[in-house]
């Protein structure tokens, strides 16, 4: 396990830069800040479906684009459970709603990439409470140029409709990615049962296949 900091450092030692980083589910916007000291020089884009008063000045102040939806898998409006830090499209464990129901702007990825002209080699973080599948299987055209991931997954389901993470690293997988990290795990505290962490999948040709220990020889 490690970090997306150790992660990306990683992969910028290789020669690979981002031009376009997507920050969906962005909230403060504290992941991007800490991005933009390895990728300083790409166009972010910060999406969250009700952007704090901090998201807005800080957007202001970088001159980053923020985008005010919750990714969907077709442009409109939907109820969204919101309560403090945390919010979601998707209902309760009993299928209820809770928090304070808003009615907000639902966007497909693609579409929003579209409307902002978005440059790749993209990287793209997904932290969207329980719709990554659903963001990920309506936005073919951003996957394409998509060259890294970081999404966060889940290992029980938590709420109707939240995929398990074998079914985000299978979707994944099929469109050319490779799982390479995990990181930030949660637990359920009465029995250790994981229940999320954050996985980072990138292109293959962006992972080392050397299997040295010390970077000198590579293993037979």
């Amino acid at each position: 396990m490690t970090s997306a900091v150790l992660a990306f450092e990683r992969v910028k030692a290789r020669g690979w830069e981002p031009k376009t980083i997507v920050d969906a589910g962005a909230y403060a916007g504290g992941w991007s800040e800490r991005t933009e000291k390895i990728f300083p020089d790409a166009e972010y884009v910060l999406i969250e479906p009700i952007p704090t008063l901090d998201l807005l000045r800080l957007c202001s102040k970088k001159m980053w684009t923020s985008v005010e939806c919750a990714l969907a898998s077709e442009t409109g409006t939907s109820n969204f459970n919101a309560h403090g830090m945390q919010g979601s499209l998707l209902p309760d464990a009993n299928g209820n709603a809770w928090g304070t129901p808003t009615m907000i702007q639902t966007a497909r990825l693609d579409d929003v990439l579209l409307s902002i002209d978005a440059k790749p080699p993209i990287l793209l973080k997904l932290d969207v409470q329980g719709s990554e599948l659903e963001a990920l299987k309506s936005s073919p055209a951003t996957l394409q140029s998509v060259d890294v991931i970081q999404c966060e997954v889940s290992f029980i389901q938590y709420a109707p409709g939240v995929p398990n993470a074998a079914e985000i690293i299978a979707h994944l997988s099929s469109a050319g990615f490779i799982l390479t990290d995990w990181f930030d795990m949660t637990e359920r505290a009465q029995d250790g049962q994981p229940l999320q962490c954050d996985i980072i999948m990138m292109r293959p040709h962006l992972i080392s296949h050397s299997w040295s220990l010390t970077g000198d020889v590579p293993w037979a």
